[in-house]
């Protein structure tokens, strides 16, 4: 994959996975009826699951083709919106029940972890063990953090 793409996609992953953690928080935050522990279990789950992804994602793709791991990439990326979108639902349908706005956070952990798997896919593809793989891997992370920064002031200033 040319590093252009890659960075793009970078963007991109970081764009929709920091709009998603505000989207979660409000949702958490409103559940809890107390911001503090909502921000806290959310933060852990999100970084978990964002950890959990990226590592069990190098280890089942590692002998992959580049093209199996650009479907992969997509994937993730369509199962993390798709799942995103049920989750209000689903945190609402646990209060109705009366449970704590915990018991959902495994399904928070499952959508970071979709997410959190596209970084490491991405300089799998686009960066060789090279002279140059500093420089395209900052690039990746430049990028990644720059769409992580408008993904957050995005939902911001539409929320």
């Amino acid at each position: 994959m040319p590093l252009l793409q890659a960075v793009l996609l970078a963007g991109l992953s970081g764009f929709i996975a920091l709009g998603f953690e505000i989207i979660w928080f409000r949702i958490f935050s409103l559940a809890s009826s107390d911001g503090a522990p909502a921000f806290a279990l959310l933060l852990s789950t999100y970084l978990a699951g964002i950890a959990a992804g990226s590592i069990v994602s190098e280890k089942l793709t590692a002998s992959r083709r580049p093209e199996t791991l650009v479907c992969v990439i997509g994937a993730l990326l369509l199962l993390s919106g798709g799942f995103s979108a049920y989750l209000p639902p689903l945190v609402a349908a646990m209060m109705a029940r009366n449970n704590p706005f915990w018991t959902s956070s495994p399904a928070f952990f499952v959508t970071a972890a979709l997410i959190g798997s596209v970084f490491p896919l991405l300089c799998q593809l686009a960066i060789r063990a090279d002279r140059e793989a500093g420089p395209g891997v900052s690039l990746l992370y430049i990028s990644n953090i720059a769409g992580s920064a408008l993904g957050s002031i995005w939902t911001q200033v539409l929320a």
